[in-house]
């Protein structure tokens, strides 16, 4: 099936955010949503909008909506975020150093998401898109890693890189009409 046509902005179009002598972040923003309620900028959870639209180098991604499984749990209706936005996120992970949203209240908080294999398993089996080896797969190696954790140091655990992505969920209402009810939440990059 041929993926969508989608525009996008030439990379040198990107806003840059100079933080440090020669150090820039390329920061990359979407407004869309997927459909909960009635409200603007939604569009069908079925149609892919986000397809190709995060530019190569984005170092910052801003969006309404959370990727699926991802601070996005809404009770009792189950998690409310993108299935299309997290296929995204994993196709532009090796340049994103940050993705920020806020659309789901109740999912407020921070989420390092590592881009290793067994974060991979995870979110495909939720996805639905891998079966019963791939489950057993992901429980070998979760039981691998405890057992590596076991038996390191834990001053060799904290030199460890994150190597991923941090996800923030920085709604602060609890709720819609709330307001100011939550601490910020700060992010070193």
């Amino acid at each position: 099936m041929a993926r969508p046509v989608v525009s996008r902005p030439a990379l040198d179009t990107l806003p840059g955010l100079f933080v440090h002598k020669d150090r820039q972040l390329k920061i990359y923003g979407s407004p869309r949503t997927s459909q909960f309620g009635t409200w603007a900028i939604q569009y069908p959870p079925i149609r892919d909008v986000f397809y190709g639209t995060i530019p190569p180098g984005t170092d910052i991604f801003l969006s309404y909506s959370p990727p699926k499984y991802h601070l996005d749990f809404v009770d009792p209706r189950g998690p409310q975020g993108c299935l299309h936005l997290a296929k995204e996120v994993w196709r532009s992970h090796d340049a994103l150093k940050l993705v920020v949203f806020g659309y789901i209240y109740q999912g407020h908080g921070r989420e390092d998401l590592p881009f290793d294999r067994i974060q991979q398993l995870r979110d495909e089996i939720r996805l639905g898109n891998l079966g019963a080896l791939s489950v057993i797969e992901l429980a070998l190696r979760l039981l691998s890693e405890r057992i590596r954790i076991l038996f390191s140091s834990k001053r060799n655990l904290e030199s460890e890189k994150h190597g991923g992505v941090t996800l923030v969920n920085a709604a602060i209402a609890t709720r819609p009409g709330e307001k100011d009810s939550r601490v910020p939440i700060v992010v070193e990059i």
